[in-house]
């Protein structure tokens, strides 16, 4: 498999990064000389360093035989020219920021073949608003198959589970359930039995959708209805999301539902919820005005401390916090959780913003640049893998694939895969029933299985699950 990648920031970054550990040949185009240096260096990859809206650079990195296209730029109008450049063939995927170009269909009718796009804003208001719908007390990862669910708890010095082992937290809970991570001071380690949980470990849970809910009220998450809701940030993220709580057929919950269908059926009836967005640029406040009438608007700066007490902010049950200014939009969740609000969700593309964010206890932080690697990864077919999922921050991956008939490890016990170093079958669905495998259960076609490995493994996993 080959695919051919233009912009090698960030997010062209990590894609590719993904692709060479997945055993894909890559190529990646990259114009600043000094970012391509940096390129070459850090993967192992052909990098050339040239401009991608150039059909000779593009047949220089042999677009004609390239099974995916992917362009990544941060400047859309490139980003769509360099994909009608690439023509027919590859499956070719968009990062478009601006909301005219709403769906796929649309750029289509006036581009040609572009098969995908991604928003960077509406991946993060989908986000944004899948937490929402699950309480907004941590991050939520849905599988394909619908029955398991992970979710985070940062642990606090009053948690009930802080100083116990792994196994002394299993053996208290009447469900089966799986502590299959912990993030500790930037690094991930997979926990054993007699692994002890500190002060603000990141515990990675795994559970069926019904259980999961359970687990954590059990050791002490204390839930809280999601009604009042302060925005603050009136730009693309801050309307989606409001946008979808106030009203399903306003103009900005249809854009979203065409930009992003990835966490379930956007048709079903959704709760209204009652929203306050607060928005500094006056033009911005007028718009959101004439765009959500039944909303307060406030034109201000939340910067500003005299506004929390004076609009009494800190009764609302949840703040979003989703500005262009992100060191801003951490320091105004932290303010507004010591104000009262019971739950924050903060939008941060900076890695030590995210880290420091979480360990301080922002329940859900959102990265838009973050966001759309996964739904790209939905439709990267890379070997028998369905999907791939990335735990924040870290160099783990979540992989999801289903046993065929002629896979390798199709009726072998779980122990006799010779599976990576620190890589872990953590569940098996099979008909319906969700199992955490230990090392004498055999695996049998149509089990669908859920993989944690590092991600220099991704490669080695997809050759040992291959078909014969």
């Amino acid at each position: 498999m080959k695919a051919v990648i233009v912009g090698g920031g960030i997010v062209g970054f990590q894609i590719a990064k993904k692709l060479v550990e997945s055993d894909v040949d890559v190529v990646l185009i990259e114009k600043d000389p000094v970012r391509a240096e940096y390129l070459s260096n850090r993967l192992d990859c052909l990098v050339i360093n040239e401009a991608g809206n150039n059909i000779r650079v593009l047949r220089q990195a042999g677009i004609g035989d390239a099974d995916y296209f992917i362009s990544m730029t941060n400047d859309d109008s490139v980003n769509l020219i360099c994909c009608e450049l690439a023509d027919q063939g590859p499956y070719k995927i968009a990062r478009v920021k601006n909301l005219d170009y709403a769906s796929t269909e649309r750029l289509k009718q006036n581009l040609g073949s572009i098969d995908l796009v991604v928003n960077p804003q509406a991946e993060a208001a989908e986000k944004i608003i899948h937490a929402v719908e699950h309480g907004a007390y941590s991050d939520v990862f849905s599988f394909i198959s619908g029955k398991l669910r992970m979710r985070n708890l940062l642990v606090t010095t009053n948690s009930p589970v802080i100083n116990r082992s792994i196994s002394n937290i299993k053996n208290s809970l009447p469900y089966d359930f799986l502590i299959a991570g912990i993030v500790r001071h930037d690094r991930f380690i997979v926990p054993v039995g007699n692994t002890k949980v500190r002060h603000e470990d990141n515990l990675y849970i795994l559970a069926s959708a019904s259980d999961i809910e359970k687990i954590f009220d059990d050791i002490g998450v204390v839930k809280t209805g999601i009604r009042d809701i302060l925005i603050i940030g009136g730009g693309k993220i801050g309307r989606q999301v409001a946008g979808h709580f106030i009203d399903a057929e306003s103009p900005a919950a249809s854009v979203l539902n065409r930009m992003v269908k990835s966490n379930g059926d956007t048709n079903k009836k959704r709760d209204v919820r009652t929203i306050k967005i607060i928005e500094r640029d006056y033009e911005k406040c007028k718009s959101l005005v004439r765009d959500f009438p039944s909303s307060m608007i406030i034109n201000s700066d939340i910067s500003d401390e005299s506004l929390f007490k004076e609009e009494n902010l800190g009764r609302y049950d949840l703040i979003i916090t989703a500005t262009d200014r992100h060191e801003l939009n951490v320091l105004s969740a932290l303010y507004a959780k010591k104000m009262g609000v019971k739950r924050a969700i903060s939008v941060a593309n900076n890695l030590n913003y995210i880290n420091i964010a979480i360990r301080l206890g922002i329940d859900v932080v959102v990265s838009p640049k973050n966001s759309i690697i996964d739904p790209i990864f939905k439709h990267i077919q890379t070997g028998v893998f369905k999907s791939v999922h990335s735990i924040a921050d870290t160099e783990v991956d979540l992989i999801e694939m289903t046993v065929s008939d002629k896979s390798r490890i199709n009726g072998k016990r779980v122990r006799d895969i010779h599976l990576p170093s620190r890589a872990l079958i953590l569940a098996v669905t099979r008909d319906g029933n969700n199992t955490i495998p230990d090392g004498e259960f055999r695996l049998q076609s149509g089990d669908d299985i859920i993989v944690m490995t590092k991600e220099e493994s991704v490669a080695r996993l997809n050759k040992l699950f291959a078909e014969k």
